[in-house]
């Protein structure tokens, strides 16, 4: 990566995951409240389903345009954008019961959320240095989750006991928080932001996907395997309370240990890649957690017992969660700094189209299978996505080993060290990214 980060500015770090808390609370409010509104209003499942794809339509047809703002526009006023967009879109659904206009304003509220993924994540290497990379992103992947997980529970009480139009004032409140604790990160970048404010010196190089070897065989194993794995968000209610005849109670409670695992994944695998020696290291660990996720699949339909369900989603959630690290700080390192929001709205709108056509495919195959069958396919066919892509993955991989092999033996030489240093390996100070392959 051309840019260099001379020191982790912590304090924007923990703003940075106050403001996921809040948006993702914020998000899982609104659509818990829709949903449960539809519901009790006598819609059916083609109306949450029409919801959930009107909330994720926009972050696979808007990534090509929020990448390149994200990149060209100064990041608080895009944050202050998108925080209009999502606040005045939750509060305008307070005023209307008409699906159509719950629909349109769904897609609004995710048109926000479209802006504002490139630009939060394009500002995290701007503020920690490539060792403090992963521990960065583990906070802020855990103050996001710990909003998802909140924003349901808040929903659920706040409609009990208040009705969904205060618990949607609530959620449009907590997006205008969201803009607010945004605004506080010193950190800024494009437009006219100043560069010297997070020490870095503009970058000549051009990075695209397809030259990257490395990235492009991990997004792409990525979003095949979340493609087939991600047919299980349909089904899973199914599963579990269907097949293992679950209360609603309990059916909550095995759903948030899905998240529980995430969070102490996110803080248990950015201790694996901080000792990763170079970035193949990194393609290996994600297919292998790919490989584990789908392994969870499987095992979830070939159970016989509820007691099990719950740690195995808690194994399955803390993959998931080394799963977005892994792929958070892989973009840090080898993107550069300015094309940043770019690559990172392409890899999201290539994971979230997969994820789509995964959700229609989980919805028609209970039609004709039941959920424990769908289950156990869906582990296998992970596993397939894997083997398939494991040899591009390691030739990429050593291609990219054998690199930083080179470039370390050339910058001991260079420095006068009487030794070359250790094959594969970096020194733990160096701060310079993995360079970019072009």
């Amino acid at each position: 990566m051309s840019f260099t980060v001379l020191a982790t500015r912590w304090s924007d770090v923990y703003i940075s995951a106050a403001s996921r808390f809040l948006a993702g609370a914020a998000m899982f409010t609104t659509s818990v409240t829709l949903v449960l509104h539809l519901q009790t209003s006598g819609l059916g499942g083609l109306a949450v389903a029409a919801l959930t794809l009107a909330s994720t339509l926009p972050l696979v047809l808007l990534s090509p345009i929020t990448g390149r703002m994200a990149d060209r526009f100064d990041s608080r006023r895009l944050i202050l954008l998108s925080g209009a967009v999502q606040a005045g879109a939750t509060f305008a659904m307070v005023f209307t019961n008409h699906l159509v206009a719950l629909l349109a304003l769904s897609m609004l509220v995710a048109c926000g959320t479209a802006l504002l993924q490139p630009v939060m994540g394009a500002l995290l290497p701007t503020m920690a240095t490539k060792d403090d990379l992963p521990k960065a992103a583990a906070v802020g992947q855990t103050g996001a989750l710990v909003g998802m997980m909140a924003g349901p529970a808040l929903a659920g009480v706040l409609v009990g006991e208040l009705g969904p139009e205060t618990t949607l004032l609530a959620a449009a409140a907590m997006s205008v928080l969201r803009t607010v604790a945004s605004l506080n990160i010193r950190t800024r970048r494009g437009g006219n932001a100043p560069a010297t404010a997070t020490g870095t010196t503009p970058a000549t190089a051009t990075w695209r996907l397809r030259d990257d070897r490395l990235v492009a065989t991990m997004i792409i194993g990525l979003a095949a395997v979340v493609g087939v794995l991600s047919a299980a968000n349909v089904t899973e209610v199914f599963l579990v309370r269907e097949s293992f005849g679950a209360s609603e109670t309990l059916y909550g409670i095995i759903n948030a240990t899905w998240m529980a695992g995430m969070a102490v994944g996110a803080w248990l695998f950015a201790m694996v890649i901080s000792r990763t020696r170079h970035d193949g290291q990194l393609a290996y660990l994600l297919f292998g957690l790919l490989g584990a996720s789908s392994l969870v699949m499987f095992a979830g339909g070939a159970l016989t017992s509820i007691t099990m369900v719950v740690p195995l989603f808690l194994i399955g959630g803390a993959a998931n969660a080394g799963e977005n690290s892994v792929v958070a700080v892989t973009m840090a390192r080898r993107v550069p700094l300015e094309q940043q929001g770019r690559a990172i709205a392409k890899e999201s709108g290539i994971v979230n189209g997969t994820t789509m056509v995964g959700f229609v495919g989980g919805g028609l195959a209970l039609e004709y299978l039941d959920p424990r069958t769908i289950f156990m396919a869906l582990g296998i066919g992970g596993l397939v996505a894997v083997i398939a892509c494991l040899t591009p993955v390691i030739r990429a991989g050593r291609a990219v080993g054998a690199e930083t092999s080179v470039n370390t033996v050339a910058g001991a030489a260079t420095s006068g060290d009487s030794a070359p240093a250790a094959t594969g390996s970096r020194p733990a100070t160096d701060p310079t990214p993995e360079p970019v392959t072009v």
